[in-house]
């Protein structure tokens, strides 16, 4: 499971945001212009609707998603009394 700063939060937020570089630094775009032609500074928990989950992220979203669809397969399996079917056998494919 990720581990983030800002504990307990589920929402998507900078920190675990793919254009967010530690120190703060959101690099969605290109610097802005000015005399010192920075990115933003954000913080850990801010947002917007740019935001992108990291690779990461994204896997432990999949995690999550693939968890709950098997705990609902098993509460179906539980529900009727029936053994989940057998797997088919497998069998080696004719050369």
């Amino acid at each position: 499971m990720e581990t983030d700063a800002v504990q307990g939060v589920t929402e998507p937020h900078c920190e675990i945001c793919r254009f967010w570089h530690p120190g703060g630094l959101c690099m969605r775009h290109a610097p802005l212009a000015g005399p010192d032609g920075m990115w933003p500074i954000v913080g850990i928990a801010d947002w917007c609707g740019d935001y992108e989950p990291t690779a990461l992220e994204r896997s432990r979203l999949a995690y999550e998603r693939m968890e709950q669809v098997l705990a609902q397969a098993e509460e179906t399996s539980d529900a009727s009394g029936d053994p989940p079917p057998e797997p088919p056998p497998i069998t080696k494919a004719p050369i």
